[in-house]
């Protein structure tokens, strides 16, 4: 029935996007679910193999060779660092591992670690290395040496006593460890350390996301409801799943609730910028209309027909904006053929916008017979509407069904609301490294300040923002060029801490937000070339009085970030790396 369409609802917006710039750059917390949860996944027998066995197959860590005291030729030179350069690139590859691509990643960390060092690559290259080994061990199912490789980077960590190194792999080692910890039968070890990585950065979305989807998916599944509610505040995007599951499980007040708290308005976007691989503007209104279907199902299910009423009449002005007007109604002379194709367009794809109204306007409608129904019947009656939208509103109907065949109807429930949980919290040894926190160093860190101060010596780092309306609601963008994607998501909560207090406000809400990957592609005469451009990190945030907030936040103050807070737990860390950066610089200075 269409079971990955349906998760879309639910999708995260911390996933990995791409961006190209046209031209070069100058809470209420639920209970938890009632489904039957399955076993973990990929989970292997406890103690399977001996630390000695998983060495005699796969190798340790080899050990640094010294700097050669004979000097190869240039020729030589050039092909032991062209080779040594593929080899870090495998290893340190943190795309999706697929089972047989380990053992080559393998293969090439344990080329490189026996290399001797290169000043070049930076002091904590091979704790790096030995991160990459883990992670391709863990798909080996090599879990002990994981462990190993994973110790021995940590102490890499420890000897340089860098906590820009314990934020960054230091961290992703202890994801990779937890995971490890589960597979050996350690489970409560495994929850310990996840528990400590949220604590070390509660305010990075990504990383505390991470950690979530270790423990749900491959320790407890559970936990779900409580590790989504924990983070809404830094992660909105958290409530959609929440929305879903509560209405697949027939939890109709804890769906309502918090459906009324979910904001689909993107933060905007740069101008010259744009999103690779995200909805198009027929999917962004089909996604709305959806979202809105099922919130006026749980109102009619609840009883609220006034409501439900409402929210079915908005969805279909969802449509009418969409199609907007016919440019050859207006009083002109002449009217542009671009325009008119344009708009015929618009109406001719409005047609499956439609059915999902017609659609919801029919489940709506059937709800308040299904008790009567059988299973059977039920899917006659809504296999012509075929919307796998509605997947979570059907499944609901199957909990109402009553009189003898109630417990195959609830069974046939259970199990869909498990392969669509399974399907949002999902998790193979393979994903892990796409997971992982990326290293950081002091010279990673932008000076703190708005893009537009920088114009003239800019550093591809910044914040920017864009006022709607009165202003109270803004997206604010942090950007940088070589700095890590929880830095940037950190920063972006400075800068939304410092406007609140120039705005006279003490806190802010996040309603939605996102960070991504960007690339600018460039084109010339030569052809187009594409490059890395950082990460930028947007949120789309109300300032509010945290002693008055306004509604729908009076119940939901946890969803308050205070000026406070951010100035307590986060600005005295950057303001450390500030301190350091200046530190060096002067030192530099006075050796020159």
């Amino acid at each position: 029935m269409g079971l990955l369409a349906v998760t879309a609802l639910a999708g995260s917006a911390h996933a990995a996007a791409q961006t190209t710039n046209p031209h070069p750059p100058r809470v209420v917390s639920p209970p938890p679910p009632v489904y039957i949860p399955p076993p973990p996944i990929n989970t292997a027998a406890p103690g399977k193999t001996s630390l000695e066995e998983e060495i005699a197959r796969w190798g340790a860590a080899p050990a640094q060779a010294a700097t050669p005291a004979i000097l190869l030729d240039k020729k030589e030179a050039k092909a032991l660092r062209r080779k040594r350069n593929q080899d870090r690139e495998q290893c340190l590859n943190s795309e999706k591992l697929r089972v047989w691509m380990a053992t080559p990643k393998l293969e090439a960390c344990d080329r490189v670690l026996a290399m001797a060092a290169d000043a070049s690559e930076g002091w904590d290259m091979r704790a790096r290395l030995l991160q990459g080994r883990a992670v391709s061990l863990l798909s080996l199912d090599g879990d002990r040496l994981a462990i190993a490789a994973l110790d021995e980077s940590d102490a890499i960590g420890e000897a340089a006593h860098d906590s820009l190194f314990d934020l960054g792999v230091g961290l992703g080692n202890d994801m990779l460890r937890a995971y490890a910890m589960n597979r050996l039968g350690k489970a409560d070890e495994a929850r310990e350390i996840l528990g400590r990585i949220r604590a070390a950065r509660p305010y990075a979305a990504s990383v505390v996301a991470s950690a979530d989807l270790i423990e749900v998916a491959a320790i407890d599944r559970t936990a779900m409801h409580a590790r989504l509610a924990e983070r809404i505040a830094i992660d909105p995007d958290a409530l959609r799943i929440i929305f879903l599951v509560d209405l697949l499980d027939g939890r109709l007040r804890e769906a309502d609730a918090a459906g009324e708290q979910i904001s689909l308005t993107e933060p905007k976007m740069r101008g010259g910028w744009k999103m690779i691989g995200g909805l198009d503007p027929v999917q962004q209104v089909e996604r709305e209309m959806v979202f809105q279907g099922l919130r006026a199902y749980v109102a009619a299910a609840l009883g609220d027909m006034a409501r439900a009423d409402q929210l079915s009449k908005d969805t279909r002005t969802l449509v009418s904006d969409y199609i907007g007007e016919d440019p050859r109604n207006e009083q002109q002379r002449r009217i542009s053929n671009i325009r008119v194709k344009e708009y015929l367009a618009r109406v001719e794809s409005s047609k499956g916008m439609l059915a999902i109204a017609t659609g919801f306007d029919t489940i709506i409608g059937l709800r308040r017979e299904v008790a009567g129904l059988t299973p059977k019947q039920l899917a006659e009656r809504v296999t012509p509407l075929s919307s796998p939208g509605m997947l979570p509103a059907l499944v609901e109907m199957l909990r109402q069904i009553r009189g003898p065949e109630q417990a195959e109807a609830t069974a046939t429930a259970d199990l869909i609301t498990r392969e669509v949980v399974g399907n949002i919290m999902t998790l193979e040894a393979g994903d892990l490294g796409m997971l992982l926190p990326k290293a950081e160093a002091l010279d990673d860190i932008p000076k703190f300040a708005s893009a537009a101060s920088k114009w003239l010596f800019s550093d591809g780092s910044g914040w920017s923002q864009a006022k709607e309306g009165d202003g109270s609601i803004r997206t604010v963008r942090y950007e940088t060029l070589v700095g890590s994607r929880a830095m940037m998501e950190e920063m972006a909560l400075l800068a939304a801490a410092q406007l609140a207090r120039e705005e006279g406000k003490d806190g802010f809400v996040i309603l939605s937000n996102r960070t991504f990957a960007r690339q600018t592609t460039t084109t010339g005469w030569g052809g187009s070339s594409t490059y890395s451009s950082g990460f930028e990190s947007q949120a789309r945030i109300q300032l509010v009085d945290s002693a008055n907030p306004p509604a729908p936040f009076t119940d939901q103050t946890a969803r308050v970030i205070t000026v406070s807070q951010i100035e307590r737990d986060l600005q005295p860390r950057y303001d450390r790396y500030m301190a350091a950066k200046e530190a060096l610089r002067q030192a530099k200075k006075v050796r020159d």
